[in-house]
This record gives C-alpha cells, structure tokens and sequence, in this order.
C-alpha cells in the first residue's frame, strides 16, 4: 500500500490519528467509509473525462436513482448499460497505460474533490 496515495487520501478525509488507526484495521467503520469516498472520487474522475453522448447520460442517471429499487435489477441487463461498462473499461484501461494509479490518485487529491464531496 505504501506509495498508493492511498493514505495521503486518509488524511484529506480524516486526522492522520484516525486515518492510521482506519488504514491498520483498528477502526474499521472508519476504513469503509473512507476506502467507499475514495473509490467514489476517483470514479467521478473517471467518468467525468469519459465521452458519454447525452442519452449515455440519462441512462446512468436512471440507474443510479433506481438503485435499491425493484427495477434497478432490470437495469443490470439493458444493453446500453453494457456499453456504457465497456467503454468505461476501455478509459480505465487507457489510463492505466498512461499514468500510474498514484498519479491518478494525486488528480483527486488536488483538485479536492474528496473534500468538496463528502465534509
């Protein structure tokens, strides 16, 4: 873990105590939440630098509101949606080919976005 940016992370969202105490297993509510607002920052990153056309859009607005309803499992098999997952694959995998996750990491942590998101 050492180098991920992972921990620097930690500290943008809690105190260096706690965000230690999270990230050794000794506050493990803490550690959810944490690695939970991590992985949310980094993928609005992810898809904000995606090209999506408008109706991409809607579709992932619908499905993010039918989360935890009785249509969200329809959603999981609409075809657009699959599309949408590939074409978030591909970025992902271009981005990997072009900068590190740390540097990826570091966009987040500059551009603050754990921060403006979640306090």
């Amino acid at each position: 873990m050492d180098g991920s940016g992972l921990k620097e992370a930690f500290c943008e969202i809690y105190a260096e105590n706690s965000s230690e105490k999270a990230l050794s297993g000794h506050a493990y509510a803490r550690a959810i939440r944490g690695h939970f607002l991590v992985q949310l920052a980094l993928s609005e990153l992810i898809f904000s630098s995606m090209e999506l056309s408008d109706t991409e859009k809607g579709l992932m607005d619908t499905f993010l509101l039918d989360l935890g309803t009785e249509h969200f499992g329809d959603n999981l098999h609409h075809e657009d949606l699959k599309t949408i997952k590939d074409k978030f694959i591909e970025h992902l995998t271009s981005i990997q080919k072009k900068r590190s996750y740390r540097k990826t990491l570091d966009t987040v942590l500059a551009n603050g976005l754990i921060s403006k998101r979640f306090h």
